[in-house]
C-alpha cells in the first residue's frame, strides 16, 4: 500500500496497478488450463496437453470444423457423442462439463444495458462480452478483428450470452469445440479482460451490442475494474495504518519501555546476549552451525528438538535411522517426530532418542555435522550436541539466568544469576524466584543406549522347538487345575490353559520341553509376586502379547479372573530357562496368567539384520530415504517373494514386522553374497530343504543377482554377536534380502506369534 516510506520500485509497481498495468492472469492456473481469448482459438495447457485428453481434444474440434453437428434432436451425431465422453460417471476423463460447473452472475453486476431480458438474473455470465438478438441467428459468429460484423468470423469475441455449454441447441455452440477445460481459460480471459485487461486487438476487446469498442466504465450498470478495488483497498489500508499508530500507542503505552533500559545488550540484543556474558560466546554460537533452531529455543536441549533439526536440514542418515529404530522406535514413530507431525514427544521418546544419539559417533557422527554446518571442536558422539558443555566449550561458564527484579536493587532492574559454579550447576538455580521462571532442576536419569558393539557368542544350534521359557520355579498350571515347577514338567502331561485363537479353555498336551541356559529377566507385581524369565517371554496383556521386556509400570495382565499390575521388569542374571511347547493352544498358564509359546516347525524366524537390503515393490519415500531397508518395513508393503524349490520370484505383501534383539550370523556364498541374519533363521537349501542358518556352510542357498535366480554354495559363517533384527512374517513364504543392494539370499519365515495373523502360503 501507499505510504510515505514507499520504495521507487514500489510507487511505479502500485502507480501501474491503479492504472490497471502490470496484473495478468494467474501464471500457475494458466499452465494448468491453457489459454484462450476467443472460441476458435485455444493453447492447450498441461491438463490437455500431458494427459490423455490430448487427442482427444483434438478429435472435437476437428469434429467442430468439419460441421459434424446435429441440432435437432441433439445428442446424436458423433461430436455430440465426442463432447459428452464420461458424463455422468468420471467427466475428467472426457474433457467434459461436470454437473457441478455453473457459471452464473446473479447480481447482474457485468450486463450491458442494451442487452435483452432474457440475459438477465440466473444466466451464465460472459462477463459482458454479449451480442445483439439481432445477431443471435448468426450461429454464434461476432465481429470481425476491424470492428465489422462478419458471419463467416466464428472467432470473433462477441458470444451470445447465454453459452449453455456442450448443449447444442446453443447459438454460441462453438464453445463446445475445444472441451469443457478451455472453459475455465475462456472464462479466466473474458472476466480479467473486461474488468481491466488492456489489448491492442480489436478483436477480443469489449463491445456493446453494435458492435462499438466499449471503453472500460460505460454502457454498462457496473463495470467492476481491478483498479477501483485496489484504489478502495489502498484507502482503507491508509485509513487503518494511521488510526493504528494511536491505537497501538494506547495499547503499550503502560508496558512502553518497560525493562529495556537494564543494558546496552539487552536493548540491542533482546537480551540474547544476556545468555553469556562472555567475548566467546558469539564465537561458539558461529561453530555451532545449524544445529540450534532459534525458532524452537524454548525447547532446546529436547532431543526430539534435534532430531526435527537435523531433518530439516536434510541430515537425516541411514546410521541414525538405524540407531532410532533399535533404540526401540517405530518407523511410524520417527516419521512422526521428524516431521513433527506428532503433536506430543513422550518423555520415554526423548529417551529413546538421546539412547539412539549415543551411539552415533566417528564418521557417523561427521556425516551429520557437515551438513548441519556444525565445527564445534571435541564432540564424540551426537548426544554431545545436547551437552551445553560440549557445545559452548568457551562460554559455558559464563552462562546466566536473567532475573527481573521486583524491588530497586543494587543490580537495577536485573540480575544476572550464574548457572554454574565450577564444573557444577550452581546452587544459586534453587532460590524460588529463578525456580519460578525455569523451573525445577531435575538430575536426568539413565537412558536406554543401544549398544555399538558386543562380545563375540557361541553361534547355538537352532532349538528343535520354540517357546516361552520361564525359570524353572514358575508354576504352571496342570488338566486338574493344581501346578507343577516348569523344571519338572514332562512331556505327554495335560496343561489347562486358553486356546491363542479360539479362546476357549481346556486341556491340552505338552509336545516339548528343554532346559537351557539364558538371559533372565523379573516382572515384579503390585500384589508383591514376582516372575522370572527370559527377555522375549510373552504374556498375555489388556493391549496384547507382550514380550516381558516391554513391560512398563501400570500394564496389566491378565488371568483367569482378575488382571495383576506390573510394577517393575528388569534384567536380572543369566540362569536356566525352561522351553516348553503345548500342542494346539499354544500358550499355558504361569503363575496364573498366560504365556505364550511359539513353536517353530522346520525353522523359526524370519530376522534379518535392520540395515539389510530388501527388494521393494512401493515407491515410497521414509524418513528422506527411499524404501529399500529391513528396518523401513511395515505392514502391508509389498516385496519380492520366491519359490524355495525353483526360485521363482513372485510379489507378495508383509503381514507384520516387529524389531527383536537376536544373535546373528553373516552367510557369505561363494559368488560373494551375503546376508546377516538371526542364529534361527530357516533359510532353504538344495540339498536338504529348509536349514537354520549356522548350518549352511557347504550348503547351496537361492541367490538373486542381477535378477537373476540360482544356487550357489555357502563358503563363509562368520559370527556377529547380538544384533536388531527385523523380524518380518511374509505369511509363511521365503523372500529375498543381502547385505548390499542387488545380491540377495533367499531367506524363509514362519508366521510372527501365532500362525492365525498370517496369509496362507501360496
Amino acid at each position: 500500500m501507499s505510504t510515505t516510506k514507499e520504495t521507487p520500485l514500489g510507487i511505479n509497481t502500485h502507480s501501474s496497478f491503479l492504472q490497471n498495468q502490470g496484473l495478468r492472469i494467474n501464471p500457475d492456473a494458466e499452465a494448468h488450463m491453457g489459454i484462450s481469448k476467443v472460441n476458435g482459438q485455444y493453447t492447450f495447457g498441461s491438463l490437455v496437453n500431458n494427459t490423455c485428453l490430448f487427442w482427444l481434444t483434438w478429435a472435437i474440434h476437428d469434429g467442430y470444423c468439419r460441421g459434424v453437428l446435429n441440432y435437432t434432436p441433439a445428442g446424436s451425431s458423433t461430436y455430440d457423442n465426442l463432447i459428452k465422453i464420461g458424463q455422468g460417471v468420471c467427466e475428467a476423463l472426457g474433457n467434459t462439463k461436470p454437473p457441478t460447473y455453473n457459471a452464473e452472475d446473479p447480481s447482474d453486476a457485468q450486463i450491458p444495458l442494451d442487452t435483452p431480458t432474457w440475459y438477465h438474473e440466473n444466466y451464465p455470465a460472459t462477463t459482458g462480452y454479449a451480442i445483439a438478438p439481432s445477431l443471435a441467428n448468426n450461429n454464434g459468429k461476432g465481429y470481425s478483428s476491424v470492428g465489422t460484423y462478419d458471419p463467416n468470423n466464428i472467432n470473433g469475441q462477441a458470444q451470445y450470452a447465454n453459452w449453455i455449454p456442450y448443449d447444442l441447441t446453443n447459438v454460441n455452440n462453438s464453445i463446445t469445440q475445444w472441451g469443457f477445460i478451455r472453459c475455465w481459460a475462456l472464462q479466466a480471459w473474458n472476466e480479467f479482460n473486461w474488468n481491466g485487461g488492456t489489448t491492442s486487438d480489436p478483436s477480443v476487446q469489449p463491445r456493446t451490442s453494435t458492435g462499438t469498442p466499449l471503453t472500460p466504465g460505460t454502457g454498462c450498470n457496473a463495470v467492476i475494474q481491478y483498479k477501483d478495488f485496489l484504489f478502495s483497498f489502498d484507502s482503507c489500508s491508509s485509513f487503518a495504518d494511521f488510526n493504528n499508530v494511536s491505537a497501538c500507542l494506547l495499547e503499550n503505552a503502560p508496558t512502553f519501555l518497560k525493562g529495556v533500559y537494564s543494558n546496552m545488550n539487552d536493548l540491542t540484543t533482546a537480551d540474547f546476549s544476556g545468555v553469556s556474558l562472555s567475548d566467546c560466546f558469539g564465537t561458539d554460537c558461529i561453530t555451532a552451525g545449524r544445529v540450534i533452531d532459534l525458532s524452537k529455543i524454548d525447547r532446546f536441549g529436547l532431543p526430539s528438538v534435534l532430531l526435527q533439526t537435523i531433518y530439516k536440514n536434510h541430515a537425516m542418515t541411514n546410521s541414525l535411522n538405524v540407531a532410532l529404530l533399535s533404540a526401540g522406535l517405530s518407523p511410524e514413530e520417527v516419521n512422526d517426530i521428524a516431521t513433527e507431525t506428532s503433536p506430543f514427544v513422550t518423555p520415554e521418546q526423548e529417551k529413546q532418542i538421546y539412547g539412539a544419539f549415543l551411539v552415533i559417533v566417528g564418521s557417523d557422527l561427521q556425516d551429520i555435522l557437515v551438513p548441519m554446518n556444525c565445527k564445534t571442536p571435541g564432540l564424540t558422539s551426537l548426544a554431545d550436541v545436547l551437552n551445553v558443555k560440549k557445545l559452548f566449550p568457551c562460554s559455558y561458564p559464563s552462562f546466566t539466568v536473567p532475573v527481573y527484579n521486583t524491588e530497586p536493587g543494587p543490580t537495577n532492574s536485573k540480575t544476572y544469576y550464574p548457572v554454574f559454579e565450577g564444573t557444577n550447576t550452581s546452587p544459586r538455580l534453587e532460590n524460588p524466584v529463578i525456580v519460578e521462571q525455569v523451573g525445577t532442576v531435575v538430575p536426568p536419569s539413565e537412558p536406554p543406549v543401544v549398544p555399538k558393539e558386543t562380545p563375540p557368542i557361541t553361534i547355538p544350534q537352532a532349538p528343535v522347538t520354540g517357546g516361552g521359557c520361564p525359570a524353572p520355579w514358575i508354576q504352571i498350571t496342570l488338566h486338574d487345575k493344581t501346578t507343577i515347577n516348569a523344571g519338572d514338567i514332562e512331556v505327554g502331561m495335560f496343561v489347562y490353559t486358553k486356546h491363542e485363537s479360539q479362546n476357549q479353555w481346556g486341556n491340552f498336551a505338552v509336545t516339548a520341553k528343554e532346559i537351557t541356559t539364558d538371559e533372565r529377566w523379573i516382572v515384579s507385581f503390585e500384589n508383591n509376586n514376582d516372575f522370572v524369565g527370559t527377555f522375549n517371554h510373552r504374556v498375555l496383556t489388556t493391549s496384547g502379547w507382550k514380550e516381558i521386556r516391554y513391560l512398563k509400570q501400570g500394564d496389566q495382565i491378565i488371568t483367569e479372573t482378575e488382571n495383576i499390575i506390573v510394577k517393575e521388569s528388569k534384567y536380572l542374571d543369566t540362569g536356566e530357562v525352561v522351553k516348553i511347547s503345548v500342542e494346539g493352544a499354544q500358550t499355558y498358564l504361569t503363575e496364573g496368567f498366560l504365556s505364550h509359546n511359539v513353536k517353530f516347525t522346520g525353522g523359526g524366524g524370519g530376522c534379518v539384520a535392520l540395515e539389510s537390503f530388501v527388494p521393494c515393490i512401493d515407491n515410497q519415500i521414509v524418513n528422506t530415504y527411499e524404501l529399500q531397508f529391513a528396518y523401513q518395513l511395515c505392514d502391508g508393503h509389498k516385496i519380492y517373494l520366491a519359490d524355495e524349490n525353483t526360485l521363482e520370484t513372485r510379489v507378495g505383501q508383509i503381514v507384520r514386522a516387529i524389531n527383536e534383539l537376536q544373535p546373528c550370523v553373516r552367510i557369505v556364498t561363494e559368488d560373494g553374497t551375503s546376508l546377516v541374519c538371526s542364529t534361527t533363521a530357516p533359510i532353504p537349501t538344495q540339498e536338504d530343504g529348509v536349514v537354520h542358518a549356522p548350518l549352511l556352510l557347504g550348503k547351496s542357498v537361492g541367490v538373486m543377482r542381477n535378477d537373476k535366480t540360482y544356487w550357489s554354495k555357502v563358503v563363509v559363517l562368520q559370527d556377529m554377536g547380538l544384533k536388531f533384527v527385523r523380524a518380518i512374517d511374509t505369511g509363511n513364504n521365503s523372500f529375498w534380502a543381502g547385505e548390499v543392494d542387488g545380491a540377495y539370499v533367499l531367506h524363509h519365515n514362519t508366521p510372527i506369534i501365532d500362525e492365525s495373523a498370517s496369509i496362507q502360503k501360496n
